[in-house]
């Protein structure tokens, strides 16, 4: 099948495929992090990480399936190897990422991070908008680093 484009989490983007949100809300999400977890497990199996994953950068076909895009943050990491560059897209990065821009002697970061940005993924395709935002960008950062999320209205009002 020939691809679609990336994944786009609004409901507007799901009549693109015809279907109502509501219609989606269980098989397709759960096909589609399967698929996503699953490019993860290998890439960390040949220890990549990609540090930038995030619906635009997750690609789908007329079928659903994925490909996973834009690799320009990754990197492979020797063994016991961590990471202290800051990248990635501030929505989706990891507190131990932020961490390491706040303190020089932070030990640094792997690849769960890319679990984290998964985590944040899962999150933005069951409720439609990210855990974390604000449109000021540090408040956002803070929001982050502190965990501080709801699963609030109108959002999750008919998830269970």
């Amino acid at each position: 099948a020939e691809l679609c484009g990336p994944l786009y989490l609004s409901p507007g983007a799901w009549r693109r495929w015809g279907c109502r949100l509501e219609e989606v809300l269980s098989p397709i999400p759960r096909k589609i992090m399967r698929a996503l977890l699953e490019v993860i497990q290998y890439l960390h199996s040949i220890n990549i990480v990609h540090r930038d994953l995030k619906p635009e950068n997750i690609l789908l076909d007329d079928d659903m399936n994925i490909k996973l895009t834009d690799f320009g943050f990754s990197c492979q990491l020797r063994e016991n190897e961590k990471l202290k560059e800051i990248c990635g897209t501030p929505g989706y990065l990891a507190p131990e990422i932020l961490q390491c821009s706040m303190d020089d002697e932070h030990q640094g970061y792997g690849k769960e991070v890319d679990m984290w940005s998964t985590g944040v993924i899962m999150y933005t395709l069951l409720a439609g908008s990210p855990p974390f935002w604000h449109r000021k960008q540090m408040l956002m950062l803070r929001m982050i680093m502190n965990g501080d999320y709801q699963f609030g209205s109108p959002e999750w009002d008919d998830r269970s």
